[in-house]
């Protein structure tokens, strides 16, 4: 089985940091950071297998361009979407888009993690 990772792609880092401490201290997940979108796909292996958690709102690439370049190279990690000011029809473009789930900021911890530990299950029973 190849290494699941949860990567978080959001240009705030207050928000980044806060969900690698949360992810990394509850299971002990390995996580990776990204400011920017262009970032992510620079380092980006068709061979990583996880969850990727998006900001919808980031400079040059939002989160919907992110996750269409992610299906031009056949992507297989899940997307949570988020969103510091969601709205139905972002949370809508969003989940069209193929994102599992849509969560706005602040988000609840406990849904978040229990979202993300079903995407990381998904995603190892299909490695």
């Amino acid at each position: 089985m190849q290494d699941t990772k949860i990567c978080i792609i959001d240009d705030n880092p207050a928000v980044c940091e806060s969900l690698r401490f949360l992810f990394e201290s509850v299971d002990g997940s390995k996580v990776e950071i990204y400011m920017t979108a262009m970032a992510f796909l620079e380092k980006f292996s068709s061979e990583w297998i996880g969850c990727l958690i998006v900001d919808f709102f980031m400079p040059s690439l939002n989160g919907i361009e992110l996750m269409k370049e992610l299906k031009k190279r056949n992507n297989r990690m899940g997307v949570v979407m988020i969103c510091g000011n969601g709205t139905p029809e972002i949370e809508a473009c969003s989940l069209t888009a193929g994102a599992e789930a849509f969560m706005s900021k602040p988000f609840h911890i406990d849904k978040l993690l229990g979202i993300v530990k079903t995407i990381t299950a998904k995603q190892n029973m299909l490695s």
